[in-house]
């Protein structure tokens, strides 16, 4: 495995642990003032962008193409509403909130999908990174940035643990029901 992936992967649990650590000082990121305000939305949008590579390349150690299209997918539409969320909160721009919203939506459901299609593919190690992705994201605000980083560095730590693909009964050795 090669280090970029494994950096971009421990980066963006760092990032998603620090601002979910911010989230204790109470910042007001919908309408920023203060440096910590401007600091929450700012870290927010660069959580989102770093989880678009974390995404794209833990698709590829599957080398599975429903994995991969899922993968680039969520991985546009954390883009979109990272970019949206500076565009908005950061530079004041209420028009793209709307965008913001899309995105943000796409990303969760389209991790929740993600997670199917790479249990499916036989990698239930790598769909339990992908669920509690999930949840980390949703729970950001309740220290579930912590879980991302977590898991994020386990993954880049041992990624071949989570790569494994589950064996069919047969090639297993037992026999089938």
């Amino acid at each position: 495995m090669k280090a970029v992936p494994r950096a971009v992967w421990l980066g963006t649990g760092l990032a998603w642990a620090g601002r979910s650590l911010l989230e204790f000082a109470h910042p007001e990121y919908w309408n920023p003032v203060t440096t910590l305000d401007w600091l929450a939305v700012w870290s927010f949008s660069a959580c989102l962008l770093l989880l678009a590579p974390s995404l794209v390349w833990l698709g590829a150690v599957t080398e599975s193409r429903p994995v991969i299209t899922v993968a680039v997918v969520v991985a546009i539409a954390a883009v979109a509403a990272g970019v949206a969320n500076a565009v908005e909160d950061g530079l004041g721009i209420k028009a793209l909130g709307t965008v913001y919203v899309l995105g943000a939506m796409t990303v969760a459901f389209g991790l929740l999908a993600l997670a199917a299609v790479v249990y499916r593919a036989g990698y239930r190690r790598l769909a339990g990174v992908v669920v509690v992705l999930f949840v980390g994201g949703v729970a950001f605000v309740a220290g579930g940035g912590l879980l991302v980083l977590g898991t994020l560095g386990a993954l880049a730590v041992t990624p071949m643990w989570f790569t494994l693909r589950a064996q069919a009964p047969e090639a297993a050795g037992t026999p089938a029901s």
